[in-house]
């Protein structure tokens, strides 16, 4: 947490908040499990995020703050509609349709050019409006601003997962044709699970 107290270096600073970022991630990934979704599209949501966020504040001229969270609500909302057919699936089956999804992700990323900027990516992206003494000019104010987010994350995974939906999630991945029997109704849980996970995902990727 005190990284920045005893290291000023960029490059080790930029290291500690990949790892933030990955951290996120494997979060969204565990919370899927819980559910026994095999999940291998946490990219393409970190992707949608990123660029939402990013075309957000480019071309509607958003401020980032506002950008930040609607464009993680934008990847929610694609996530959730595309996964609609998806989770019926199972197993192997739907492993293998996330990781054809972040395949597609990425290629139309990368030959977009005209409205993504291809490969090269988009470029021209301003720093984040000031937060009170914060004004983004040095690598610790992304650092503990990519800190907050893990937190908040590592906060509300937790204690979704300690909820009445984590310990149904888990009976659903345990034994879904005794979940049908008791009333449960699996399809809604998971398609829950997949859109908070695709929100904290498109987070942190307009954090990107």
């Amino acid at each position: 947490f005190f990284i920045p107290a005893f290291i000023q270096d960029g490059y080790y600073l930029g290291l500690a908040i990949n790892c933030f970022i990955y951290i996120i991630l494997t979060l969204t990934f565990m919370l899927m499990m819980q559910i026994g979704l095999l999940s291998l599209g946490q990219c393409a949501f970190y992707g949608m995020g990123a660029y939402s966020c990013t075309l957000l504040v480019i071309k509607a001229k958003l401020p980032y703050w506002i950008a930040l969270p609607l464009g993680a609500l934008i990847t929610m909302a694609i996530a959730t509609l595309i996964f609609i057919p998806i989770i019926r699936t199972r197993g192997l089956f739907f492993a293998i349709m996330t990781l054809c999804l972040s395949a597609i992700v990425a290629q139309i990323a990368g030959t977009w050019e005209s409205f993504l900027g291809g490969h090269t990516g988009i470029v021209g992206i301003p720093k984040p409006s000031p937060v009170g003494p914060i004004d983004f000019s040095s690598r610790v104010h992304y650092y503990f601003f990519s800190l907050s987010l893990m937190l908040i994350t590592i906060i509300v995974i937790s204690r979704l997962v300690k909820s009445n939906f984590g310990i149904t999630s888990r009976l659903i991945r345990e034994n879904e044709l005794l979940a049908r029997h008791v009333g449960i109704n699996p399809f809604k849980y998971k398609l829950m699970s997949v859109s908070i996970a695709s929100f904290f995902a498109g987070l942190i990727g307009g954090f990107y």
